[in-house]
C-alpha cells in the first residue's frame, strides 16, 4: 500500500473536499523531503517547498485537513534537540521544524532562525540547513501588522534567499537560505482584502497554490475517527 493510499484511508470520514485532501497530500511530502531534493543547481537550486492555501467559506473543511497535516508533521521528534516543557512533561522538538499555531511575524522569523538541524552528508560532509514549516488555519492573521514585511519574509524563504530583519528591541535577525513550506486556509474575502492592499502585484501570490471548493464532499453531523 502506497502513502497516498494511506493518506486516503487516514482521511476517508473527512468531509472536506477532494481536492484539499490531495494537495494536503502533496505539501506533506515536499514539506518531509526538505531540501534533500532540488531542480537545478547551486544559487539557481529550486527546492520543493510549497505554499498551499485553501479557499472556501466556513464550514468547508479547510481546518480539518490542516489539522492532520498539522499532527502528523509533528508526530517524530527529533531525539538529539533539547527537550521543550509541555503541560504533560518535556518532550523533544518536531523532527520536521513547525510553527507554532499562533505567532507574531517577529516571533515566527526568530523561531525558524533557531530551528538548525545538522546531517551529514553521503561523503560525510556536516550540513546545516534550516527548512522550517508553518501551518496556519487563518491566513489574513499573519498580514494584520507589517503586511509588506511579512509579504517579503515569505518571498524570500520561497525562492530560498538570505533575509535580513532589524528590530528595535528584538534585535536582528540574519536568515542563510532558509527552506519554508507553508500552509494555511483563508475565506474568499482575504483575497478581496489582499487585492486592495497591493499584494498581488508584489509578486508574492504567485507564488502560491490557491484550492478553492465551494461546498464539502460530503455533510456529516459526526466525524468518526
Amino acid at each position: 500500500m502506497s502513502n497516498y493510499e494511506k493518506w486516503k484511508i487516514y482521511t476517508k470520514n473527512l468531509p472536506s473536499p477532494e481536492s484539499y485532501i490531495n494537495f494536503a497530500f502533496f505539501w506533506l511530502i515536499s514539506t518531509c523531503l526538505q531540501r534533500r531534493i532540488w531542480y537545478y543547481s547551486g544559487d539557481l537550486a529550486l527546492y520543493p517547498n510549497m505554499y498551499l492555501a485553501l479557499i472556501g467559506p466556513p464550514a468547508v473543511g479547510k481546518g480539518l485537513v490542516l489539522g492532520l497535516a498539522n499532527d502528523l508533521l509533528r508526530f517524530h521528534k527529533y531525539e538529539k534537540g533539547i527537550p521543550i516543557q509541555t503541560n504533560a512533561g518535556p518532550e523533544y522538538p518536531p523532527l520536521f521544524p513547525v510553527g507554532a499555531d499562533s505567532t507574531t511575524f517577529e516571533d515566527l522569523v526568530d523561531d525558524m532562525c533557531k530551528s538548525l538541524r545538522r546531517l551529514v552528508t553521503p561523503n560525510n560532509t556536516p550540513y546545516h540547513h534550516t527548512s522550517y514549516a508553518f501551518v496556519l488555519e487563518e491566513l489574513d492573521s499573519l498580514f494584520k501588522h507589517k503586511t509588506e514585511d511579512v509579504a517579503r519574509f515569505l518571498k524570500n524563504a520561497y525562492d530560498c534567499k538570505n533575509f535580513e530583519y532589524t528590530t528595535k528591541h528584538q534585535g536582528e535577525f540574519r536568515l542563510r537560505k532558509p527552506c519554508l513550506s507553508f500552509f494555511a486556509a483563508a475565506n474568499e474575502s482575504f483575497l478581496r482584502d489582499a487585492y486592495k492592499k497591493g499584494l498581488f502585484g508584489e509578486g508574492f501570490m504567485s507564488r502560491f497554490l490557491f484550492i478553492f471548493e465551494k461546498q464539502p464532499r460530503f455533510f456529516a453531523f459526526h466525524i468518526s475517527g
